[in-house]
């Protein structure tokens, strides 16, 4: 057996049995109900996606092509963005040669009898498969309308993924290989490099700007016939469009409605994917030493995690930047409250009002001196993006955050021995989370209401609103103050029930930063995700109700003001349960037990 033979068979033999051990974890792992039970409803979901029953009309409707029009604007605004992705990759990516091995592999790779050439093919190979798994997971989530269209958008996704991987492995590539020529020509290529990609980003702008103008002066307004329309006869698409090319055949082959449309773009997207990949293997680059330094950081930033979830120590500048003054004397959830905020970002409280209270300045200034009737409608937009922004950013954010008691808890340890009451430490968790759910609602509904105002100083809505009047002060105002009278107490009973989950659960929700992938994983999130949902809509029963009195009470009375009266009634049950709930949490901290209870 020859040289080449021998290393591709060694190499195959490591990806199969490295392979092979992964599942076997997986499947030993499958012995705890909690991955069990998650299995379980992964299949379940995924068989949801590519079975779901259907009438035959809308079976047909969900597989029907898209209207041609359509199918175009949508191709071409991704072949645009993929170029601006690209041309962004050329300035920012750094000049970073490695390879997606660990540190183990990297050191048993470069110290065997192998070619540089077979270890970059072998770490590109076994690389797809966290592609593929990514792509994969990303149209579950999309639930595709039918099983053929599932697989073509996987196919699609994959292909996407893979060349956006060996694209920035191949900038990051060309760049190390640069560092290795003289001055002169190092300096030179950056400088044509970043030139080009600037002059393709002000290409895509300009060009898309000119179409959008000429499809918004068009007798038809603005439309996806018109806005393609004045795409393809504007002066600049035709060259665009030629600049697009490869970005194009990736598009169409994500994007493509039918089989036929998609075996078609197929050949182009392969090529791309091919040139990609010769690309990165020509390349000659020494990628040793930057393959061992990143799989070094990745195995501490992993060790940290397990070991303690430590965040990075900021630098020197920061170091003196704290949320407040914390004085020596004082209750013990400040103190908890300012160990949480310096955990989530180092930003004085002050510097945050300061902003919310810039950003309120800022809006109602432009929308009060908006004249023309383009800037009044965009400001009527802004407004609603600003409602919505807020209002969503106000539940969600303090969830992804977790410097409550789901991040301390790997610390429980420590925080027994505090002399802190339970009902006490329960409070002072979940203040920072909170502040941070006040202000994106504060810079949302704060906004939005500086917009309104500005818009009524100047009479812009008193002939009616630009979105069906829903932007009118007289109607936007009341919406507005029932958001801030429901949302708080809401945020807090959510905030409870995940710690009250991850207190009573920790094996089945992992504390601090944990991640466990794969299906299992991804089931048990959906059945967090039900169950939290069950939860609330009995918890909010009560509330429902209180608000179904007010309005059929005082409705014709009010007006549009029942609605704030509405959530200050609605409110009052959420913050009773709420408290109920701190009281739970508070029996669940005293009981337990941090050498038991935690998972290993």
């Amino acid at each position: 057996m020859n040289r080449p033979a021998s290393a591709a068979g060694a190499l195959a033999f490591y990806a199969t049995r490295s392979l092979r051990n992964a599942l076997g974890r997986r499947i030993r792992r499958l012995a705890e109900p909690r991955y069990l039970v998650g299995l379980a409803v992964g299949l379940a979901y995924v068989g949801m996606v590519l079975w779901r029953p259907a009438r035959p009309s809308a079976r047909a409707a969900a597989s029907a092509p898209w209207p041609a029009e359509f199918a175009g604007a949508i191709q071409l605004l991704a072949a645009a963005a993929l170029l601006l992705g690209a041309a962004l990759a050329w300035i920012f990516r750094g000049r970073e040669a490695s390879l997606s091995l660990t540190e183990g592999e990297a050191q048993f790779l470069f110290s065997a009898p192998l070619s540089r050439s077979a270890v970059v093919h072998f770490a590109l190979l076994r690389s797809q498969l966290r592609v593929l798994s990514g792509a994969l997971i990303a149209i579950l989530f999309s639930r595709p309308g039918s099983p053929s269209g599932f697989l073509r958008a996987v196919a699609g996704g994959w292909v996407l993924f893979s060349v956006a991987n060996l694209h920035l492995i191949g900038v990051g590539f060309t760049k190390a290989a640069w560092d290795e020529q003289p001055t002169a020509r190092r300096r030179a290529a950056k400088l044509v490099t970043i030139l080009l990609a600037l002059g393709a980003i002000a290409f895509v702008i300009t060009a898309g700007s000119e179409a959008v103008a000429r499809a918004a002066s068009s007798p038809r307004g603005l439309s996806t016939i018109t806005l393609e329309g004045a795409f393809f006869s504007s002066r600049l698409g035709r060259p665009l469009l030629g600049l697009l090319v490869p970005f194009r055949a990736l598009a169409a082959l994500l994007f493509a409605p039918t089989t036929g449309s998609f075996l078609a773009a197929l050949p182009g997207a392969l090529l791309l994917l091919a040139l990609h990949y010769v690309w990165v293997v020509r390349t000659n680059v020494r990628y040793e030493d930057a393959t061992l330094e990143s799989a070094a950081r990745r195995a501490a930033a992993r060790a940290k995690r397990q070991g303690g979830n430590l965040p990075a120590l900021p630098g020197e500048g920061r170091r003196h930047v704290v949320p407040f003054l914390l004085v020596s004397r004082g209750r013990p959830e400040i103190a908890l409250a300012w160990k949480n905020l310096l955990a989530g970002h180092r930003w004085r409280l002050k510097t945050q009002l300061l902003g919310v209270a810039g950003l309120v300045v800022v809006l109602f200034l432009a929308s009060a001196s908006a004249r023309s009737r383009e800037a009044d409608q965009a400001s009527a937009v802004v407004l609603a993006i600003l409602a919505l922004l807020g209002a969503v950013l106000a539940v969600i954010l303090p969830a992804g955050m977790r410097n409550d008691l789901r991040g301390d808890l790997e610390h429980a340890a420590v925080l027994k021995s505090w002399p802190v009451a339970p009902v006490s430490l329960v409070i002072g968790e979940l203040l920072a989370p909170l502040w941070f759910s006040a202000i994106a609602l504060a810079a949302g509904i704060g906004g939005a209401l500086s917009v309104s105002a500005g818009r009524a100083l100047r009479g812009a809505t008193a002939a009616g609103g630009t979105l069906g009047g829903l932007d009118r002060p007289e109607v936007f105002l009341p919406a507005a103050v029932a958001a801030i009278l429901f949302l708080p107490p809401l945020v807090l009973l959510l905030l409870l029930g995940q710690n009250a989950a991850t207190l009573a659960f920790p094996a089945w929700f992992p504390p601090g930063q944990r991640r466990t992938r794969g299906l299992e994983q991804f089931g048990i999130r959906i059945v967090a995700t039900l169950g939290s949902f069950v939860l609330l809509g009995l918890a909010l029963i009560p509330s429902a109700i209180l608000v179904a009195l007010v309005l059929f009470l005082g409705g014709g009375a009010l007006g549009l003001w029942a609605l704030p009266l509405s959530a200050l009634f609605a409110s009052l049950p959420v913050w009773a349960e709420a408290v109920g709930a701190v009281a739970l949490l508070a029996k669940l901290w005293e009981r337990f037990d941090p050498a038991l209870d935690l998972p290993e």
